[in-house]
């Protein structure tokens, strides 16, 4: 009866290691790509919400109720079933929703610029009394399993006729 060597031992443990070590590479590569992806893919379909909300109230409002202060970082606004001003605006890196005045509501964290500007032709500006379209740029922003991920979404929305 012939019986393996320790040294022909040694060497298939050797490989069976470096063959569990390498799958076990593939495996988490596959899993933190996964794992942004995900992240992605989840901050994206949360910031397009989030817009559809904002481009939902702003699209019943009158160019002429509109203000934009803060060099384009707040909007303010009335909607006809409103009794009192909507205001969106960054604060500390969330997205505030405000109102009535003084009741804030964080509507999305991880948000590094928000623009809101009024388009007149090719110039854009915040006086919206003769323009017909919004334009908002939100860049969104976080760092998962030491990656930075971030996602720019631009929306123009058409105001309603006075």
């Amino acid at each position: 009866m012939k019986a393996f060597t320790l040294i022909e031992v040694l060497i298939s443990a050797c490989l069976l290691i470096i063959i569990v070590s390498g799958l076990f590479t593939v495996l988490t590569l596959g899993d933190k790509v996964w794992s942004v992806d995900m992240a992605l893919v989840v901050m994206q379909q949360q910031v397009r919400h989030l817009m559809q909300g904002v481009v939902r109230e702003l699209r019943q409002s009158k160019p002429s109720e509109i203000e934009i202060s803060s060099a384009g970082q707040k909007v303010i606004f009335s909607i006809p079933e409103s009794t009192s001003d909507i205001s969106y605006y960054l604060q500390d890196g969330n997205l505030v929703r405000e109102h009535p005045a003084g009741a804030t509501n964080i509507i999305a964290g991880n948000v590094d610029n928000l623009q809101f500007c009024c388009s007149h032709g090719s110039v854009c500006d915040e006086d919206c009394s003769s323009s017909r379209l919004l334009k908002i740029n939100l860049e969104s922003g976080k760092e998962i399993r030491g990656r930075n991920l971030s996602f720019t979404l631009k929306e123009q929305v058409r105001l309603r006729n006075e």
